[in-house]
Protein backbone atom coordinates (compact mmCIF):
# COMPACT_ATOMS: atom_id res chain seq x y z
CA UNK A 1 0.00 0.00 0.00
CA UNK A 2 1.19 3.60 -0.26
CA UNK A 3 2.86 5.61 2.28
CA UNK A 4 -0.36 7.99 2.53
CA UNK A 5 -2.33 4.68 3.02
CA UNK A 6 0.20 3.12 5.74
CA UNK A 7 0.37 6.46 7.42
CA UNK A 8 -3.87 6.60 8.12
CA UNK A 9 -4.23 3.01 8.85
CA UNK A 10 -1.43 3.21 11.58
CA UNK A 11 -3.72 6.18 12.68
CA UNK A 12 -6.72 4.42 13.09
CA UNK A 13 -4.72 1.70 14.79
CA UNK A 14 -4.49 4.81 17.02
CA UNK A 15 -0.42 5.13 16.50
CA UNK A 16 0.85 8.70 16.59
CA UNK A 17 2.15 10.16 13.78
CA UNK A 18 5.62 10.42 14.63
CA UNK A 19 5.89 6.71 15.69
CA UNK A 20 3.83 5.93 12.42
CA UNK A 21 6.23 7.06 10.32
CA UNK A 22 9.00 5.58 11.85
CA UNK A 23 7.05 1.77 11.92
CA UNK A 24 6.83 3.18 7.70
CA UNK A 25 10.32 3.74 7.12
CA UNK A 26 11.18 -0.01 9.10
CA UNK A 27 8.36 -2.16 7.04
CA UNK A 28 7.09 0.34 4.36
CA UNK A 29 3.50 -0.49 3.14
CA UNK A 30 3.59 -4.33 3.34
CA UNK A 31 -0.08 -5.17 5.36
CA UNK A 32 1.38 -7.88 7.52
CA UNK A 33 4.62 -6.09 8.71
CA UNK A 34 2.30 -3.02 9.61
CA UNK A 35 -0.32 -5.14 11.82
CA UNK A 36 2.32 -6.79 13.47
CA UNK A 37 3.72 -4.12 15.02
CA UNK A 38 0.40 -2.35 15.55
CA UNK A 39 -0.75 -5.01 17.15
CA UNK A 40 2.63 -5.84 19.23
CA UNK A 41 2.61 -2.05 20.09
CA UNK A 42 -0.74 -1.71 21.46
CA UNK A 43 0.14 -4.85 23.32
CA UNK A 44 2.80 -2.57 25.20
CA UNK A 45 5.47 -3.40 22.88
CA UNK A 46 8.26 -1.58 22.05
CA UNK A 47 8.92 -0.63 18.08
CA UNK A 48 12.42 -1.01 19.14
CA UNK A 49 11.71 -5.02 20.77
CA UNK A 50 9.53 -5.24 17.33
CA UNK A 51 12.63 -4.16 15.06
CA UNK A 52 15.07 -6.02 16.84
CA UNK A 53 12.76 -9.50 16.19
CA UNK A 54 12.27 -8.41 12.63
CA UNK A 55 15.81 -7.47 12.09
CA UNK A 56 16.57 -11.76 13.78
CA UNK A 57 14.04 -13.33 11.08
CA UNK A 58 16.04 -11.38 8.35
CA UNK A 59 19.26 -12.15 9.17
CA UNK A 60 18.14 -15.48 9.59
CA UNK A 61 16.57 -15.61 6.06
CA UNK A 62 20.17 -14.13 5.14
CA UNK A 63 21.61 -17.28 7.14
CA UNK A 64 19.37 -19.46 5.72
CA UNK A 65 20.00 -18.42 1.69
CA UNK A 66 24.02 -18.84 2.64
CA UNK A 67 24.41 -14.96 1.47
CA UNK A 68 26.06 -13.65 5.17
CA UNK A 69 30.33 -13.28 4.86
CA UNK A 70 32.00 -16.94 4.66
CA UNK A 71 29.14 -18.43 3.59
CA UNK A 72 28.42 -20.58 0.31
CA UNK A 73 26.73 -17.41 -1.57
CA UNK A 74 28.47 -14.35 -0.17
CA UNK A 75 30.06 -12.95 -2.92
CA UNK A 76 27.36 -13.31 -5.53
CA UNK A 77 24.80 -12.18 -2.49
CA UNK A 78 27.06 -9.13 -2.14
CA UNK A 79 26.84 -8.08 -5.74
CA UNK A 80 23.49 -7.98 -5.78
CA UNK A 81 22.84 -6.43 -2.10
CA UNK A 82 24.93 -3.73 -3.40
CA UNK A 83 23.26 -3.14 -6.55
CA UNK A 84 19.72 -3.06 -4.94
CA UNK A 85 21.58 -0.75 -2.55
CA UNK A 86 22.34 1.92 -4.58
CA UNK A 87 19.54 1.69 -7.66
CA UNK A 88 16.07 0.38 -5.46
CA UNK A 89 15.49 -2.20 -8.24
CA UNK A 90 17.95 -3.85 -10.92
CA UNK A 91 16.62 -5.52 -14.33
CA UNK A 92 16.32 -9.25 -14.94
CA UNK A 93 18.56 -9.37 -17.42
CA UNK A 94 21.06 -7.19 -14.89
CA UNK A 95 20.41 -9.93 -12.03
CA UNK A 96 21.12 -12.90 -14.04
CA UNK A 97 24.22 -10.95 -15.27
CA UNK A 98 25.70 -10.73 -12.12
CA UNK A 99 25.27 -14.01 -10.63
CA UNK A 100 24.31 -16.65 -13.47
CA UNK A 101 21.02 -18.34 -13.52
CA UNK A 102 21.99 -21.39 -11.58
CA UNK A 103 22.84 -19.01 -8.39
CA UNK A 104 20.56 -16.21 -9.26
CA UNK A 105 17.66 -18.50 -9.09
CA UNK A 106 18.53 -20.26 -5.87
CA UNK A 107 18.98 -16.87 -4.05
CA UNK A 108 15.58 -15.80 -5.60
CA UNK A 109 13.72 -19.27 -4.09
CA UNK A 110 15.18 -17.94 -0.69
CA UNK A 111 12.83 -15.11 -0.44
CA UNK A 112 15.75 -12.30 -0.18
CA UNK A 113 15.06 -10.89 -3.19
CA UNK A 114 11.24 -10.77 -5.72
CA UNK A 115 11.18 -10.95 -8.92
CA UNK A 116 8.05 -8.38 -10.42
CA UNK A 117 6.92 -10.35 -13.40
CA UNK A 118 5.43 -7.54 -14.93
CA UNK A 119 8.08 -5.31 -14.55
CA UNK A 120 11.12 -8.04 -15.05
CA UNK A 121 12.70 -5.63 -12.38
CA UNK A 122 14.25 -7.27 -9.19
CA UNK A 123 14.35 -5.62 -5.75
CA UNK A 124 14.63 -6.61 -1.88
CA UNK A 125 11.81 -9.26 -0.61
CA UNK A 126 10.65 -6.64 2.00
CA UNK A 127 11.45 -3.14 3.23
CA UNK A 128 12.60 -4.71 6.55
CA UNK A 129 15.26 -7.07 4.42
CA UNK A 130 16.49 -3.94 2.69
CA UNK A 131 16.70 -1.91 5.77
CA UNK A 132 18.94 -4.78 7.53
CA UNK A 133 20.73 -4.82 4.88
CA UNK A 134 21.49 -1.02 4.76
CA UNK A 135 22.27 -1.52 8.83
CA UNK A 136 24.60 -4.36 7.89
CA UNK A 137 26.44 -2.17 5.08
CA UNK A 138 29.61 -3.50 6.00
CA UNK A 139 28.54 -6.94 5.06
CA UNK A 140 28.48 -6.22 1.38
CA UNK A 141 31.18 -4.22 0.40
CA UNK A 142 33.50 -5.56 -2.45
CA UNK A 143 36.14 -7.89 -1.32
CA UNK A 144 38.41 -7.72 -4.83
Amino acid sequence: MSKEEALEYLKLREIDEEQAAQIHELVGGRMIHLKSIADDIKSNGTLKDMRKAMFSKAKNQLMSAEILPSRRYHKDGAKIVRELLKKGSISEDAYYTLVGTDTGDKLLEANIFAFHFNSREITFQSTVMKRYCEKKSAFWESQA
